[in-house]
């Protein structure tokens, strides 16, 4: 596999990953992910940079007498199979962009009072009246996120009740987070414009050779 091919392969899905970032908070509205869904988009913007960035290629260089192509697809799969287990932890939370902290904690608690019946308010977030179950609410105040994780009985269907309840109370239009919009799509174009300039230079027979040399 060429260094450039690698590059292609471990930025690329880094820079959509950004640019998906940028459009979740350029809306007017808060938008509602499943685990397993935001889990796996983070897995695909930073896997190939594990699998093929620095990290993959001390790995495969160690691991392996010679980095081929079934090397690196070996290092691939290795990172694939671990982005599946993190995947199937996530199946009891989901996560709100775009949204303010006390906007999803009083909606939170108004969704689980309605699938509950009355709750108790605790340090992170609610459960219901025999505590059998109740969800926690992580709030992420700078980049405007909150992570909703539901746990006792039946956390799964608990927490796909929440975040189907949630998404019609969390439907009023709000101001739009420009400088997150800026930040998410500035990296994109960050990270596409390193690309640009990494596949420039890997394309003189000198930068190769110093590359291969150091391990590339």
């Amino acid at each position: 596999m060429t260094t450039t091919t690698r590059l292609l392969l471990a930025l690329l899905p880094l820079a959509g990953y950004f640019g998906l970032l940028g459009v979740l908070y350029s809306g007017r509205r808060p938008h509602v992910v499943a685990g397993p869904v935001d889990f796996g988009c983070l897995a695909f913007g930073l896997g190939g940079l594990i699998a093929f960035g620095p990290l993959g290629g001390l790995i495969v260089n160690i691991v392996f007498p010679r980095p081929n192509l079934p090397a690196w697809l070996a290092m691939a799969s290795l990172v694939g199979l671990l982005a599946m287990m993190g995947a199937s932890r996530a199946r009891t939370r989901f996560v709100v962009y775009n949204v303010s902290g006390q906007a999803l904690t009083d909606a939170i608690g108004r969704v689980m009072e309605a699938i509950a019946g009355p709750v108790t308010a605790t340090l992170h977030g609610y459960e219901d009246a025999k505590g059998r179950r109740g969800v926690t609410v992580e709030i992420g105040p700078i980049l405007g996120w909150g992570i909703v994780s539901a746990h006792g009985e039946a956390p799964e269907a608990l927490i796909d009740a929440v975040r189907s309840s949630l998404k019609a109370r969390l439907d009023a239009p709000r101001r739009i987070r420009a400088s997150l919009v800026t930040l998410w799509f500035g990296l994109a174009g960050a990270t596409l414009t390193v690309l640009y300039i990494a596949t420039i230079l890997m394309a003189r027979a000198d930068i190769r050779a110093a590359v291969r040399k150091i391990g590339g």
